[in-house]
């Protein structure tokens, strides 16, 4: 284990990954179904777009090929 606390280590021997046990993710993630998201995704996209941002957006229930390049570290909060 890490003998420092996070805050107390340097920067480049911080931890990148959260520390959670399989299925973690999914067991924060709710049950209802796609369709109840939905209306609420284009609701939030709408008002993004009310206030000028570029926001592009896919087909919920398809699939889709996505191309990402990560430059940097970015965090991106959303309440809803």
């Amino acid at each position: 284990g890490v003998k420092d606390p996070p805050a107390q280590q340097p920067f480049e021997q911080r931890r990148v990954t959260p520390d959670v046990a399989p299925g973690w993710v999914r067991s924060q993630l709710p049950n209802d179904p796609p369709e109840h998201a939905e209306p609420l995704v284009d609701a939030v996209v709408a008002h993004l777009r009310s206030l000028g941002a570029t926001v592009a957006t896919g087909r919920f229930r398809t699939e889709m090929v996505v191309d990402i390049r990560n430059d940097g570290p970015v965090t991106v909060m959303i309440e809803v």
